[in-house]
């Protein structure tokens, strides 16, 4: 690389962008992990300085022969942080460091979050309401349609769906979700973002970075290794506001997740299923450890209606307007359910309950039409459980 792009790096780009170039090169070094990065950003303050550290000041902060190595053949080196760096640009592929602003408050919050982060897709997505569903890969055709179900009806209602991408459960919970209009989710990577695994969902990969966000902690070459999952599960559980289980052995990567979650402070759901089915011990198991017994999507949905009215909230304070803006004649039509809603709604607002008392549905359906027309803007939501219709 040029000289003047070596004199970029060093002094017209800003902080960050130096920041994320020089922790980038430096991880996919053999021996250099996160562990290591952070030992490295707190003894020099930033990490583009290490590129003029001196080898016997390195020889007191690493252990390990390996990563001193790589260490010592940094020495002015910034030139190539820089074009690997925007190599990974070009390829699509977008660095996160903890210090980032839009760096997911939720992992900041959990043990040993992850320094640098390796993404593919809409990056916002992993600061919004979200639920975990993991479970088998040798999943029952029962699991892998409950799987299915629960996240489609719970991404149509605004909440991303994160999981792990595997197969069985996993794969089922990201279909679901992309089946649902507007439907959003997660994958968090076993492997490196450019190494998909297992290789049959490159397609759904690809689907889910146009319709969601695909994200790692590992180089972007790196491999499946097993001792990268439970690392993974613990970015799964930590991205999310709850996990829930559906089939799972007591000795699984699902239950890993439900005990990070259970350390993290976030909600356990658990699906029963079969007394004959192996794949049952780990939800039993669970629920006799106290997580949530979940029959149906209002179990769940009951615990984000106020996550995701939140958000709406923030959403609308950070745009400066008013957060319901789509334009009831602008829409092409009303569901039968809508329909019965708005006949019963006015300019006055009505509680919760009055508005039940004249409408024929049970009270966790009539909760998720009334979350679903607040977030496209037909209804207004006011304090106390109170609705009216949009003036």
């Amino acid at each position: 690389m040029s000289g003047e792009k070596q004199q970029n790096l060093r002094s017209e780009t800003d902080d960050l962008e130096k920041e994320r170039a020089a922790a980038c090169f430096l991880h996919m070094l053999p021996g250099i992990g996160g562990k290591t990065l952070l030992k490295l950003k707190q003894e020099f303050g930033h990490l583009w300085q290490v590129f003029q550290a001196d080898s016997e000041r390195m020889k007191l902060l690493v252990r390990s022969s390996k990563a001193l190595q790589s260490l010592k053949e940094v020495y002015q080196k910034e030139d190539a942080a820089w074009t690997y760096y925007q190599q990974l640009k070009q390829q699509g592929i977008g660095v996160l460091i903890a210090e980032d602003e839009n760096y997911p408050k939720s992992l900041k919050q959990i043990f040993d979050p992850p320094f640098l982060l390796y993404w593919k897709g809409d990056l916002s997505l992993a600061s919004q309401p979200a639920l975990a569903i993991v479970g088998c890969r040798d999943s029952t055709v029962y699991g892998r349609n409950q799987a299915t179900h629960f996240s489609e009806s719970l991404a149509q209602m605004g909440i991303v769906i994160v999981s792990g991408l595997a197969r069985g459960i996993d794969t089922s919970a990201h279909e679901g979700a992309l089946q649902a209009p507007n439907g959003k989710t997660i994958a968090v990577l076993g492997s490196g973002i450019s190494v998909i695994y297992p290789s049959e969902n490159k397609k759904i990969a690809e689907q889910i970075i146009q319709r969601g966000l695909l994200i790692s902690e590992f180089t972007p070459t790196s491999h499946p290794d097993p001792g990268n999952f439970p690392r993974r599960n613990r970015v799964i559980s930590g991205l999310s506001q709850g996990v829930l289980v559906i089939e799972a052995r007591k000795k699984s990567g699902a239950l890993i997740t439900a005990d990070f979650a259970m350390e993290q402070g976030r909600e356990v759901y658990a699906l029963p299923g079969s007394l004959t089915n192996a794949c049952s011990e780990g939800p039993h198991h669970l629920i006799q450890q106290g997580a949530k017994l979940v029959m149906s999507v209002d179990d769940i949905l009951e615990d984000y209606i106020g996550m995701i009215r939140q958000k709406l909230d923030e959403m609308a304070s950070e745009a400066n307007q008013p957060k319901n803006i789509q334009k009831e004649s602008e829409d092409p039509g009303l569901t039968p359910e809508e329909k019965t809603i708005l006949s019963v709604l006015t300019d006055e607002p009505k509680s919760f309950d009055e508005i039940l008392m004249n409408v024929s549905m049970r009270p966790g359906d009539l909760a998720k039409w009334l979350l679903q027309m607040e977030i496209q803007g037909k209804i207004l939501s006011l304090p106390g459980n109170c609705y009216k219709r949009k003036e």
